[in-house]
This record gives structure tokens, C-alpha cells and sequence, in this order.
């Protein structure tokens, strides 16, 4: 008995990230766009729920309470760091 994927099931492992990184991001804005600078490269330790649609925040010990992730990547709204519940995963 031999197990082989299908076309859908290789795409779906390729839409997986399995090395995610860190939330924080240094940004700026110039003209009123915001333009990314860098992302941290550290593998996230601690995760939270952000309080508008229940996204999952990622952050490395260093960024946990930064400023930098305060606004949801999926819904962009603006929220604090310190409301959010973090989590060791």
C-alpha cells in the first residue's frame, strides 16, 4: 500500500508557515504611508489574541510589551500592548 499526496494536499503544506517569526516591526511614515523598515527574525515564544477579531499575535521575549505590535495585521485596528493576554507557547 503506497500513500501518495494530491496536488491540493501539497499546496496546503506549502501555505504553512512551520518557522513563523516575530510580530514586531520597525516602521515609519512618510508621506502618509507606512513604509516597513525591518521585521525581527526571532522565532516567537509568547502569543495573544488581539481584543478586535481574536487574531493571534506573535512576539519574541525581547518585543513581548513593545509598542511596535499594536495594530491587528488582519482587521488594522489600533490596540494596546498591555491589554493583550500573552500566553508561552
Amino acid at each position: 500500500m503506497s500513500i501518495s499526496e494530491t496536488e491540493f494536499e501539497k499546496e496546503t503544506l506549502l501555505e504553512l508557515d512551520f518557522a513563523p517569526r516575530c510580530d514586531c516591526q520597525m516602521a515609519f511614515s512618510l508621506f502618509g504611508h507606512i513604509v516597513v523598515v525591518r521585521h525581527c527574525d526571532k522565532p516567537p515564544r509568547w502569543a495573544a489574541n488581539m481584543a478586535c477579531c481574536g487574531h493571534q499575535a506573535l512576539s519574541c521575549p525581547k518585543h513581548r510589551y513593545s509598542t511596535s505590535i499594536n495594530q491587528c495585521s488582519r482587521c488594522k485596528q489600533w490596540v494596546s500592548p498591555l491589554k493583550l493576554r500573552w500566553r508561552r507557547i
